[in-house]
Protein backbone atom coordinates (compact mmCIF):
# COMPACT_ATOMS: atom_id res chain seq x y z
CA UNK A 1 0.00 0.00 0.00
CA UNK A 2 1.86 3.61 -1.16
CA UNK A 3 2.24 5.76 2.34
CA UNK A 4 1.68 9.36 1.99
CA UNK A 5 4.69 11.01 2.98
CA UNK A 6 4.61 14.84 4.11
CA UNK A 7 6.29 15.90 0.15
CA UNK A 8 3.49 14.03 -1.58
CA UNK A 9 0.34 16.01 0.79
CA UNK A 10 -0.36 18.07 -2.38
CA UNK A 11 -1.00 15.68 -4.81
CA UNK A 12 -3.44 13.54 -2.63
CA UNK A 13 -5.18 17.21 -1.71
CA UNK A 14 -5.07 18.40 -5.53
CA UNK A 15 -8.76 16.82 -6.59
CA UNK A 16 -10.10 17.54 -3.42
CA UNK A 17 -9.25 21.24 -3.89
CA UNK A 18 -10.47 21.29 -7.49
CA UNK A 19 -13.57 19.82 -6.58
CA UNK A 20 -13.89 21.93 -3.95
CA UNK A 21 -13.78 25.01 -6.20
CA UNK A 22 -15.81 24.15 -8.52
CA UNK A 23 -18.85 23.26 -5.70
CA UNK A 24 -18.04 25.44 -2.57
CA UNK A 25 -14.84 27.37 -2.56
CA UNK A 26 -15.50 28.42 1.11
CA UNK A 27 -14.75 25.38 2.68
CA UNK A 28 -11.12 25.73 0.98
CA UNK A 29 -9.65 27.01 3.94
CA UNK A 30 -11.03 24.55 6.23
CA UNK A 31 -10.01 21.80 4.37
CA UNK A 32 -6.41 22.97 4.32
CA UNK A 33 -6.14 24.32 8.14
CA UNK A 34 -3.73 21.42 9.20
CA UNK A 35 -1.19 22.16 6.23
CA UNK A 36 1.92 24.30 5.87
CA UNK A 37 1.48 27.09 4.13
CA UNK A 38 4.56 25.44 1.58
CA UNK A 39 2.45 22.75 0.85
CA UNK A 40 -0.56 25.05 0.02
CA UNK A 41 1.82 26.74 -2.26
CA UNK A 42 2.36 23.45 -3.93
CA UNK A 43 -1.50 22.71 -4.16
CA UNK A 44 -1.78 26.54 -5.68
CA UNK A 45 1.37 25.42 -8.31
CA UNK A 46 -0.73 22.50 -9.82
CA UNK A 47 -4.19 24.11 -10.00
CA UNK A 48 -5.32 25.34 -13.16
CA UNK A 49 -4.54 28.80 -13.55
CA UNK A 50 -7.68 29.86 -14.02
CA UNK A 51 -8.79 28.57 -10.98
CA UNK A 52 -5.76 30.49 -8.68
CA UNK A 53 -7.67 33.82 -8.28
CA UNK A 54 -10.73 31.97 -6.71
CA UNK A 55 -8.50 29.87 -4.36
CA UNK A 56 -6.32 32.95 -3.31
CA UNK A 57 -10.07 35.22 -2.92
CA UNK A 58 -11.41 32.41 0.00
CA UNK A 59 -8.16 33.12 2.37
CA UNK A 60 -7.71 36.43 4.20
CA UNK A 61 -5.25 38.54 2.51
CA UNK A 62 -2.36 38.01 4.98
CA UNK A 63 -3.00 34.28 4.67
CA UNK A 64 -3.02 34.76 0.80
CA UNK A 65 0.16 36.43 0.86
CA UNK A 66 1.56 34.03 2.85
CA UNK A 67 0.96 31.00 0.52
CA UNK A 68 1.53 32.70 -2.72
CA UNK A 69 5.11 33.56 -1.66
CA UNK A 70 5.84 29.71 -1.75
CA UNK A 71 4.51 29.66 -5.05
CA UNK A 72 6.70 29.27 -8.53
CA UNK A 73 7.47 32.35 -10.06
CA UNK A 74 5.89 30.94 -13.15
CA UNK A 75 2.46 30.97 -11.78
CA UNK A 76 2.79 34.12 -9.88
CA UNK A 77 3.67 36.17 -12.91
CA UNK A 78 0.10 33.89 -14.86
CA UNK A 79 -1.74 35.14 -11.49
CA UNK A 80 -1.54 38.50 -11.01
CA UNK A 81 -2.75 39.76 -14.49
CA UNK A 82 -6.00 37.53 -14.09
CA UNK A 83 -6.90 39.13 -10.87
CA UNK A 84 -8.52 42.25 -10.76
CA UNK A 85 -6.39 45.45 -9.46
CA UNK A 86 -7.61 46.12 -6.00
CA UNK A 87 -7.08 42.02 -5.17
CA UNK A 88 -3.74 41.77 -6.71
CA UNK A 89 -2.82 44.93 -5.38
CA UNK A 90 -4.03 43.84 -1.74
CA UNK A 91 -2.15 40.97 -1.96
CA UNK A 92 1.43 42.03 -2.95
CA UNK A 93 1.17 44.78 -0.30
CA UNK A 94 1.12 41.77 2.31
CA UNK A 95 3.66 40.13 0.75
CA UNK A 96 7.77 40.77 1.98
CA UNK A 97 9.02 43.50 0.70
CA UNK A 98 11.77 41.48 -1.69
CA UNK A 99 9.17 39.63 -2.52
CA UNK A 100 6.64 42.57 -3.89
CA UNK A 101 9.84 43.58 -6.18
CA UNK A 102 10.40 40.48 -7.72
CA UNK A 103 6.94 39.73 -8.88
CA UNK A 104 6.52 43.51 -10.13
CA UNK A 105 9.95 43.87 -11.61
CA UNK A 106 8.67 41.03 -13.88
CA UNK A 107 5.26 42.34 -14.85
CA UNK A 108 4.40 44.31 -17.89
CA UNK A 109 5.61 48.18 -17.51
CA UNK A 110 2.15 49.59 -17.38
CA UNK A 111 0.50 46.58 -15.17
CA UNK A 112 3.97 47.48 -13.20
CA UNK A 113 2.75 51.44 -12.46
CA UNK A 114 -0.65 50.22 -11.69
CA UNK A 115 0.10 47.83 -8.85
CA UNK A 116 2.75 50.05 -7.34
CA UNK A 117 0.28 52.50 -6.81
CA UNK A 118 -1.64 50.02 -4.86
CA UNK A 119 1.04 49.95 -2.41
CA UNK A 120 1.05 51.44 0.89
CA UNK A 121 3.62 54.44 0.66
CA UNK A 122 6.00 52.74 2.88
CA UNK A 123 5.76 49.25 0.43
CA UNK A 124 6.04 51.35 -2.14
CA UNK A 125 8.87 53.36 -1.47
CA UNK A 126 10.79 49.63 0.41
CA UNK A 127 9.99 48.22 -2.88
CA UNK A 128 11.09 51.36 -5.61
CA UNK A 129 14.34 51.01 -3.69
CA UNK A 130 14.76 47.13 -3.94
CA UNK A 131 14.37 48.15 -8.13
CA UNK A 132 16.95 50.25 -8.19
CA UNK A 133 19.52 47.50 -8.09
CA UNK A 134 20.52 44.61 -10.76
CA UNK A 135 19.16 41.55 -10.61
CA UNK A 136 21.09 38.53 -9.19
CA UNK A 137 22.32 41.15 -6.70
CA UNK A 138 22.48 41.40 -3.42
CA UNK A 139 20.32 44.33 -3.33
CA UNK A 140 17.75 42.71 -5.19
CA UNK A 141 17.13 39.96 -3.09
CA UNK A 142 17.37 41.53 0.00
CA UNK A 143 14.12 42.39 2.84
CA UNK A 144 14.19 45.95 4.49
CA UNK A 145 12.48 44.50 7.13
CA UNK A 146 14.86 43.67 10.33
CA UNK A 147 15.01 44.52 13.55
CA UNK A 148 17.55 47.19 14.92
CA UNK A 149 18.45 49.36 18.25
CA UNK A 150 19.88 51.98 19.53
CA UNK A 151 23.55 51.34 20.89
CA UNK A 152 22.26 53.36 23.98
CA UNK A 153 19.53 50.60 24.02
CA UNK A 154 19.57 48.17 26.92
CA UNK A 155 19.27 44.04 26.10
CA UNK A 156 15.83 44.66 27.91
CA UNK A 157 14.85 46.91 25.22
CA UNK A 158 16.21 45.05 22.67
CA UNK A 159 14.51 41.75 23.54
CA UNK A 160 11.43 43.69 23.88
CA UNK A 161 11.81 44.71 20.04
CA UNK A 162 12.42 41.46 19.14
CA UNK A 163 8.79 40.33 20.63
CA UNK A 164 7.44 43.33 18.38
CA UNK A 165 8.99 42.26 15.68
CA UNK A 166 8.74 38.35 15.30
CA UNK A 167 4.87 38.41 14.90
CA UNK A 168 5.72 40.13 11.58
CA UNK A 169 8.37 37.69 10.15
CA UNK A 170 9.23 34.33 11.18
CA UNK A 171 12.86 34.47 9.97
CA UNK A 172 14.49 37.14 12.14
CA UNK A 173 17.78 35.81 13.91
CA UNK A 174 19.63 38.68 15.16
CA UNK A 175 19.57 42.36 15.86
CA UNK A 176 21.33 44.83 14.48
CA UNK A 177 22.97 47.84 16.02
CA UNK A 178 23.23 51.39 15.02
CA UNK A 179 24.03 54.82 15.41
CA UNK A 180 22.19 56.43 13.05
CA UNK A 181 21.52 54.23 10.18
CA UNK A 182 25.16 53.66 10.50
CA UNK A 183 26.02 50.08 11.74
CA UNK A 184 28.07 49.05 14.43
CA UNK A 185 27.40 45.34 15.43
CA UNK A 186 25.25 42.84 15.74
CA UNK A 187 23.99 40.52 18.35
CA UNK A 188 22.37 37.18 17.98
CA UNK A 189 18.74 36.26 19.22
CA UNK A 190 20.15 33.32 21.44
CA UNK A 191 23.01 36.05 22.78
CA UNK A 192 20.10 38.18 23.33
CA UNK A 193 18.44 35.70 25.65
CA UNK A 194 21.67 34.72 27.77
CA UNK A 195 23.30 38.36 28.61
CA UNK A 196 21.92 40.72 31.72
CA UNK A 197 18.94 42.67 30.31
CA UNK A 198 20.39 45.86 32.34
CA UNK A 199 23.66 45.51 30.30
CA UNK A 200 23.59 47.88 27.39
CA UNK A 201 23.54 46.63 23.76
CA UNK A 202 27.23 48.10 22.98
CA UNK A 203 28.32 45.82 25.61
CA UNK A 204 27.49 42.58 24.48
CA UNK A 205 27.63 43.38 20.10
CA UNK A 206 29.58 41.73 17.90
CA UNK A 207 31.28 44.60 16.15
CA UNK A 208 33.30 42.13 13.81
CA UNK A 209 29.77 42.27 11.02
CA UNK A 210 30.18 40.37 7.90
CA UNK A 211 28.40 42.85 5.47
CA UNK A 212 27.61 42.69 1.53
CA UNK A 213 27.21 46.10 -0.42
CA UNK A 214 23.61 46.08 -2.29
CA UNK A 215 25.76 45.57 -5.67
CA UNK A 216 27.25 42.07 -4.32
CA UNK A 217 26.25 39.46 -6.79
CA UNK A 218 24.23 36.95 -5.51
CA UNK A 219 26.10 33.94 -5.62
CA UNK A 220 29.33 35.67 -3.72
CA UNK A 221 26.55 36.19 -0.89
CA UNK A 222 25.82 32.88 -1.23
CA UNK A 223 29.64 31.67 -0.34
CA UNK A 224 29.76 34.34 2.80
CA UNK A 225 27.09 32.70 4.39
CA UNK A 226 27.98 28.89 4.02
CA UNK A 227 31.75 30.46 4.78
CA UNK A 228 30.70 32.12 7.91
CA UNK A 229 27.82 29.80 8.80
CA UNK A 230 25.32 32.87 9.00
CA UNK A 231 21.46 32.21 9.01
CA UNK A 232 20.88 36.51 6.80
CA UNK A 233 23.98 39.31 5.99
CA UNK A 234 23.22 42.80 6.06
CA UNK A 235 23.32 44.80 3.06
CA UNK A 236 25.09 47.81 3.74
CA UNK A 237 25.96 50.89 1.63
CA UNK A 238 29.97 51.97 1.27
CA UNK A 239 29.22 54.46 4.41
CA UNK A 240 28.12 51.64 6.34
CA UNK A 241 24.24 52.33 6.44
CA UNK A 242 21.92 49.42 6.76
CA UNK A 243 19.75 49.01 3.92
CA UNK A 244 18.62 45.46 4.53
CA UNK A 245 18.76 41.88 5.37
CA UNK A 246 19.81 39.01 3.16
CA UNK A 247 18.05 35.83 4.48
CA UNK A 248 19.59 32.25 4.73
CA UNK A 249 15.76 30.99 2.76
CA UNK A 250 16.86 33.72 -0.10
CA UNK A 251 19.97 32.31 -0.53
CA UNK A 252 19.16 28.43 -0.52
CA UNK A 253 16.74 29.53 -3.23
CA UNK A 254 19.67 31.51 -5.04
CA UNK A 255 21.96 28.12 -4.80
CA UNK A 256 19.13 26.03 -6.37
CA UNK A 257 18.33 28.50 -9.10
CA UNK A 258 22.19 28.76 -9.82
CA UNK A 259 23.05 25.04 -9.66
CA UNK A 260 20.03 24.10 -11.83
CA UNK A 261 20.89 26.71 -14.35
CA UNK A 262 24.80 25.07 -14.43
CA UNK A 263 23.45 21.41 -14.67
CA UNK A 264 21.51 22.75 -17.44
CA UNK A 265 24.45 24.64 -19.21
CA UNK A 266 26.42 21.63 -18.73
CA UNK A 267 24.05 18.93 -20.66
CA UNK A 268 24.12 21.67 -23.19
CA UNK A 269 20.90 23.40 -22.69
CA UNK A 270 19.59 26.83 -22.55
CA UNK A 271 18.63 27.50 -18.93
CA UNK A 272 15.01 27.37 -18.63
CA UNK A 273 13.37 30.52 -16.91
CA UNK A 274 10.52 28.49 -15.09
CA UNK A 275 10.18 24.45 -13.60
CA UNK A 276 9.88 21.63 -16.26
CA UNK A 277 6.14 20.80 -16.69
CA UNK A 278 5.30 25.30 -16.51
CA UNK A 279 7.48 26.01 -19.32
CA UNK A 280 6.22 25.81 -22.77
CA UNK A 281 6.83 22.44 -25.50
CA UNK A 282 7.93 24.60 -27.77
CA UNK A 283 10.24 26.72 -25.34
CA UNK A 284 11.68 23.38 -24.48
CA UNK A 285 12.64 22.84 -28.25
CA UNK A 286 14.03 26.13 -29.10
CA UNK A 287 16.77 26.20 -26.07
CA UNK A 288 17.68 22.42 -26.60
CA UNK A 289 17.90 22.95 -30.25
CA UNK A 290 20.17 25.44 -30.29
CA UNK A 291 23.13 23.74 -28.53
CA UNK A 292 21.87 20.85 -30.34
CA UNK A 293 22.64 22.48 -33.93
CA UNK A 294 25.42 23.97 -32.76
CA UNK A 295 27.16 20.44 -31.52
CA UNK A 296 25.77 19.24 -34.54
CA UNK A 297 27.96 21.26 -36.92
CA UNK A 298 30.66 21.41 -35.16
CA UNK A 299 31.00 17.17 -35.61
CA UNK A 300 31.01 18.39 -39.36
CA UNK A 301 34.58 18.58 -38.73
CA UNK A 302 35.29 15.19 -37.33
CA UNK A 303 34.08 13.81 -41.09
CA UNK A 304 36.01 17.00 -42.37
CA UNK A 305 39.12 15.15 -41.02
CA UNK A 306 38.09 10.96 -41.04
CA UNK A 307 37.64 12.86 -45.25
CA UNK A 308 40.94 14.12 -45.33
CA UNK A 309 42.47 10.47 -44.28
CA UNK A 310 40.93 7.92 -46.51
CA UNK A 311 43.80 7.08 -48.58
CA UNK A 312 45.81 6.42 -45.01
CA UNK A 313 42.54 4.74 -43.56
CA UNK A 314 42.67 2.29 -46.90
CA UNK A 315 45.86 0.87 -46.18
CA UNK A 316 45.33 0.52 -42.81
CA UNK A 317 41.44 -0.16 -42.21
CA UNK A 318 42.21 -1.75 -38.98
CA UNK A 319 42.72 1.93 -37.76
CA UNK A 320 39.11 2.76 -38.23
CA UNK A 321 37.87 -0.42 -35.32
CA UNK A 322 39.59 2.32 -32.59
CA UNK A 323 38.15 5.59 -33.52
CA UNK A 324 35.17 5.52 -31.36
CA UNK A 325 37.36 4.32 -28.60
CA UNK A 326 39.67 6.94 -28.87
CA UNK A 327 37.28 9.89 -29.04
CA UNK A 328 35.16 8.36 -26.35
CA UNK A 329 37.97 8.40 -24.07
CA UNK A 330 39.19 11.76 -24.63
CA UNK A 331 35.63 13.21 -24.87
CA UNK A 332 34.91 11.41 -21.24
CA UNK A 333 38.13 12.88 -19.34
CA UNK A 334 37.07 16.36 -21.13
CA UNK A 335 33.46 16.42 -19.54
CA UNK A 336 35.46 14.82 -16.30
CA UNK A 337 37.68 17.68 -16.30
CA UNK A 338 35.25 20.58 -17.36
CA UNK A 339 32.55 19.42 -14.82
CA UNK A 340 35.22 19.38 -11.64
CA UNK A 341 36.54 22.64 -12.43
CA UNK A 342 33.02 24.73 -12.95
CA UNK A 343 31.88 23.40 -9.73
CA UNK A 344 35.12 24.66 -8.04
CA UNK A 345 34.76 28.11 -9.51
CA UNK A 346 30.60 27.86 -8.88
CA UNK A 347 32.10 27.30 -5.20
CA UNK A 348 34.80 29.84 -5.19
CA UNK A 349 37.46 26.93 -4.98
CA UNK A 350 39.68 28.04 -7.29
CA UNK A 351 40.38 31.46 -8.62
CA UNK A 352 41.58 32.59 -12.38
CA UNK A 353 44.84 33.05 -10.66
CA UNK A 354 45.76 29.88 -10.25
CA UNK A 355 45.03 28.81 -14.40
CA UNK A 356 48.66 27.32 -14.36
CA UNK A 357 48.06 25.59 -11.42
CA UNK A 358 44.97 23.91 -12.35
CA UNK A 359 46.62 23.30 -16.13
CA UNK A 360 49.67 21.68 -14.35
CA UNK A 361 47.51 19.25 -11.95
CA UNK A 362 45.25 18.01 -14.60
CA UNK A 363 48.07 17.62 -17.27
CA UNK A 364 49.56 15.18 -14.46
CA UNK A 365 46.04 13.56 -14.28
CA UNK A 366 45.44 13.00 -17.72
CA UNK A 367 49.00 11.45 -18.01
CA UNK A 368 48.14 9.41 -15.15
CA UNK A 369 45.01 8.51 -16.65
CA UNK A 370 45.77 8.23 -20.19
CA UNK A 371 48.62 5.54 -19.44
CA UNK A 372 46.31 3.27 -17.76
CA UNK A 373 43.29 3.84 -20.83
CA UNK A 374 46.50 3.85 -23.03
CA UNK A 375 47.86 0.49 -21.73
CA UNK A 376 44.35 -1.40 -21.79
CA UNK A 377 43.73 0.30 -25.32
CA UNK A 378 47.45 -1.44 -26.88
CA UNK A 379 46.82 -4.85 -24.99
CA UNK A 380 43.65 -4.74 -26.49
CA UNK A 381 44.46 -3.96 -30.07
CA UNK A 382 47.32 -6.28 -30.05
CA UNK A 383 45.07 -9.40 -29.02
CA UNK A 384 43.07 -8.55 -32.08
CA UNK A 385 45.97 -9.35 -34.21
CA UNK A 386 46.25 -5.65 -35.35
CA UNK A 387 50.05 -5.68 -35.04
CA UNK A 388 52.54 -4.24 -32.75
CA UNK A 389 52.06 -1.06 -34.85
CA UNK A 390 48.70 -0.31 -34.78
CA UNK A 391 48.56 -1.27 -30.99
CA UNK A 392 51.11 0.80 -29.98
CA UNK A 393 49.46 4.02 -32.41
CA UNK A 394 46.19 3.09 -30.26
CA UNK A 395 47.62 3.21 -26.76
CA UNK A 396 49.81 6.46 -27.48
CA UNK A 397 46.86 8.32 -28.98
CA UNK A 398 44.94 7.26 -25.96
CA UNK A 399 47.40 8.92 -23.49
CA UNK A 400 47.47 12.03 -25.66
CA UNK A 401 44.20 12.36 -26.09
CA UNK A 402 43.19 11.79 -22.81
CA UNK A 403 45.89 15.08 -21.60
CA UNK A 404 44.13 17.07 -24.30
CA UNK A 405 41.00 16.60 -22.83
CA UNK A 406 41.80 16.70 -19.10
CA UNK A 407 43.93 20.36 -20.12
CA UNK A 408 41.38 21.65 -22.34
CA UNK A 409 38.61 20.61 -19.86
CA UNK A 410 40.12 22.27 -17.23
CA UNK A 411 41.33 25.07 -18.53
CA UNK A 412 38.05 26.47 -21.15
CA UNK A 413 36.17 27.18 -18.00
CA UNK A 414 38.58 29.43 -16.21
CA UNK A 415 38.86 31.40 -19.64
CA UNK A 416 35.34 32.02 -20.01
CA UNK A 417 35.03 32.89 -16.05
CA UNK A 418 38.23 35.96 -17.37
CA UNK A 419 36.45 36.81 -20.10
CA UNK A 420 32.67 37.52 -18.42
CA UNK A 421 31.02 34.47 -19.40
CA UNK A 422 29.30 31.71 -17.46
CA UNK A 423 32.08 28.76 -17.24
CA UNK A 424 29.35 25.90 -17.58
CA UNK A 425 28.97 26.90 -21.20
CA UNK A 426 31.59 24.82 -21.43
CA UNK A 427 29.10 22.25 -21.08
CA UNK A 428 30.37 18.50 -21.55
CA UNK A 429 29.06 18.27 -24.95
CA UNK A 430 30.79 21.12 -25.88
CA UNK A 431 34.18 19.84 -24.58
CA UNK A 432 33.67 16.31 -26.25
CA UNK A 433 32.89 17.67 -29.27
CA UNK A 434 36.11 20.18 -29.11
CA UNK A 435 38.01 16.76 -27.67
CA UNK A 436 36.42 14.51 -30.40
CA UNK A 437 37.80 16.67 -33.56
CA UNK A 438 41.76 16.80 -31.98
CA UNK A 439 41.17 13.25 -31.29
CA UNK A 440 41.50 12.68 -34.61
CA UNK A 441 43.79 14.48 -36.14
CA UNK A 442 46.11 13.15 -33.16
CA UNK A 443 45.25 9.52 -33.90
CA UNK A 444 45.86 10.03 -37.41
CA UNK A 445 49.18 11.67 -37.46
CA UNK A 446 50.72 9.11 -34.99
CA UNK A 447 49.24 7.02 -37.34
CA UNK A 448 50.79 8.26 -39.74
CA UNK A 449 54.48 8.69 -38.04
CA UNK A 450 54.24 4.94 -37.06
CA UNK A 451 52.94 3.45 -40.02
CA UNK A 452 54.57 5.57 -42.98
CA UNK A 453 51.21 5.78 -44.41
CA UNK A 454 50.76 8.63 -47.21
Amino acid sequence: METMTKLDTWRFLLPEVIELLQEDPREIPEALSDLHPADVGEIIDNLPVAMVPTFLSVFPTNEAADFFEYTSEAIRLEVIPLMDLASAGALLDAMEPDEQADIVSKLPEDLQKSLLQRLTPANKEEALQILQYPENTAGRMMTTEYISVSQRATVGEALNAVKKGLPTRDSYHHVYVVEGNLLKGVISIRELLLADENLSTQAVMNTQVITVLPETDQEQAARLLSKYDLLSVPVVTQEGRILGVVTVDDIIDVLMEEQTEDAQRMGGVEPFEFPYFQTPFWTIIRKRAVWLILLFVAEFLTGYVLRHYDEALKHAISLVFFIPLIISSGGNSGSQSSTIITRALATGEIQFSQLFSVAKRELLSGLILGGMLGAIGFVRAYFWDTGFDISAVVGLTLIGIVILGTVLGSVLPLLLKRAGFDPAVSSAPFIASLVDVCGILLYFNIAQLFLSLD
